[in-house]
């Protein structure tokens, strides 16, 4: 048994039952296409576990929910790296005392059972008080590895909203499926190159070929009309594209607010995401300027949020601490921590 204390927490000397949840978890990968929306503010630990297994038993209490991350990391040196995409994910673990979650590794193509070292984060509210009491590894039998093997290569390549998308490639425990469909293919064109017949020959050979490369393409292209059918629901239904969320909204918003105003508009941005939201604002509301809200602050006329909390306290509102408030009206509230807000005076 291994006691391994991330955050403080005193127990009283009670006897509790343990409680046991068989945990699917999921892949980074599957946020992808998701808008962040309000990151909320965590605090993290982290623990490198030892041992070979399909899944991972952890005995844990806490105060508050908590979720836990795990990676496949490996050694580059004296560094650790992993890929995020490929780590696995658990959100809203109950809290308690004496609580068991039993979590399979399977779902990930980088588990194979050979692996005996895993990355385990622990995340909480600020504040939460949570331990973990003990680690097992369950082993992993000729089923799990067989069934794992089908379930890895179920997993969707990940498509980002991108100039440039960096294909991972699909795999089945830790190895490439190019590589395991590619060696099979090896031998038997070797084997065929025994045969008397060269047209026979030739022809099986450019046949066995041609299977494997469109069975590769089919799967590749599985993925690709599965993204592009959820592209399509979610522009119909919400005017939503992808990770944008609701940006496209807003962005009609400002327009019509443009042409309703008799003076030039200009937009401030309040977010912490990735650049790629403010390039997007630029390019569909030019030549409306659009800036951040440390460089347009003092002559915006209208402030956006963009998966930050905001709220107006006595008609008054900024972007944090750091800037001076401003008064302003609510013009519309998008959800998620995006909304636009249209500033009536000129910053202090």
């Amino acid at each position: 048994m291994r006691s391994i204390i991330l955050i403080p927490l005193l127990f009283a000397s009670v006897f509790v039952c343990t409680q046991v949840w068989a945990i699917e978890a999921s892949l980074l990968s599957d946020d992808v296409s998701r808008f962040p929306g309000v990151d909320e503010r965590l605090i993290e630990q982290s623990i490198m576990v030892q041992g070979k297994g399909s899944a991972m038993r952890i005995i844990y209490a806490s105060d508050r929910e908590i979720s836990m991350q795990i990676a496949f990391p490996e050694m580059r040196g004296e560094d650790v790296i992993f890929d995020p995409f490929m780590s696995l994910k658990v959100d809203a673990l109950p809290a308690g005392t004496k609580r068991e979650v039993v979590i399979d590794l399977t779902g990930s193509p980088a588990w194979d059972a050979s692996r005996d070292r895993y990355l385990l984060y622990l995340r909480g509210s600020e504040g939460i008080l949570a331990e973990i009491e003990d680690i097992d590894m369950l082993p992993a039998s000729s089923s799990h590895i067989i069934a794992a093997v089908f379930r890895q290569i179920g997993v969707a390549e990940p498509l980002q909203l991108s100039s440039i998308n960096f294909l991972h490639g699909y795999r089945a425990l830790g190895v490439s499926l190019a590589l395991i469909l590619g060696i099979p293919l090896l031998f038997i064109g070797v084997g065929l190159i025994g045969m008397a017949d060269s047209k026979v020959k030739h022809r099986a050979i450019l046949s066995i070929l041609l299977f494997v490369f469109l069975l590769y393409d089919a799967r590749f292209s599985y993925d690709l009309l599965t993204v592009s059918a959820k592209d399509v629901y979610g522009w119909v239904n919400r005017r939503e594209y992808r990770q944008l969320g609701p940006l496209h909204r807003m962005i009609d918003r400002l327009q019509h607010e443009q042409a309703e105003s008799l003076v030039p508009i200009s937009v401030a941005l309040c977010f912490a995401l990735d650049d790629i939201y403010l390039k997007q604002f630029r390019y569909h509301l030019y030549p409306i300027p659009v800036d951040r809200v440390g460089q347009a602050h003092a002559t915006a006329t209208h402030l956006l949020f963009l998966g930050e909390e905001h709220a107006l306290i006595d008609g008054m509102i900024s972007c944090s601490a750091d800037e001076s408030e401003r008064s302003a009206i609510l013009i519309e509230d998008f959800g998620e921590g995006s909304a636009i807000y249209r500033l009536t005076d000129r910053a202090l």
